[in-house]
């Protein structure tokens, strides 16, 4: 089976997991506050050291949730964990090596849209657990696939044309995936990452096919 737990046992690993690292979960929350709060600012090196903290999420999430609390639940755990890797590396790549990555909050509908999914992964998808009925010690936050995956995306929508459209792929199919496997658990909060990523993607996309059309030479 690719998934064998239900609502309680998947509640259940959410409190192991935040139990055991505590407090590494506010450490996360500080760092994602801190990319936040880099958007506003005009530090030459921003957008690298934004890359780098979303990589860390990745890598984190991969390695943390996917290698060492999920696998006895699920025999999809590894290769999991190995997209959520993957993703981070590439952030590093893009922060290290390509340097073209640009976040940057303008006042613009996308980057009004951005701004809230970015909230989302870092406060609104904790708020609405809690709203759900669960305890402290059972709320998902930054650092968890849902959470991370949410708040990268409203990173990339809220960068320039010149971000690269591969970095969303491994996000987008986690919305898909995650919200199925969540589903089937019985947790419906992870609809905001579907969410998250369909606006995403779709916002994108015609972007970029607005950008093509008005950089057509005229017939």
């Amino acid at each position: 089976m690719l998934y064998t737990l239900n609502n309680n046992e998947f509640i259940g690993l959410i409190a192991q997991y935040n139990q055991a690292m505590y407090p590494l979960q506010i450490l996360l929350f500080i760092l994602g506050l801190l990319a936040v709060i880099l958007t506003h600012l005009m530090q030459y090196k921003k957008n690298t050291y934004t890359a780098i903290i979303l990589g860390i999420l990745w890598i984190y999430s991969g390695l943390i949730y996917f290698f060492m609390y999920l696998p006895q639940h699920s025999q999809m755990s590894y290769f999991y964990g190995s997209l959520f890797m993957l993703q981070g590396l590439f952030l590093f790549y893009e922060a290290f090596f390509r340097n073209k990555l640009s976040f940057g909050f303008q006042k613009s509908a996308k980057d009004i849209t951005a701004y809230i999914i970015i909230l989302t992964g870092l406060l609104i998808y904790p708020l609405v657990t809690i709203a759900s009925g669960h305890h402290i010690p059972e709320i998902m936050t930054l650092g968890l696939p849902g959470p991370t995956v949410i708040f990268t995306l409203g990173f990339l929508m809220l960068g320039t044309n010149r971000n690269p459209l591969y970095l969303v792929l491994i996000p987008s199919l986690w919305g898909l995936v995650g919200f199925t496997l969540s589903l089937s658990a019985g947790v419906y909060v992870d609809g905001l990452t579907l969410i998250s990523a369909i606006i995403t993607v779709s916002w994108l996309l015609t972007i970029k096919k607005y950008n093509k059309v008005k950089k057509a030479p005229l017939e």
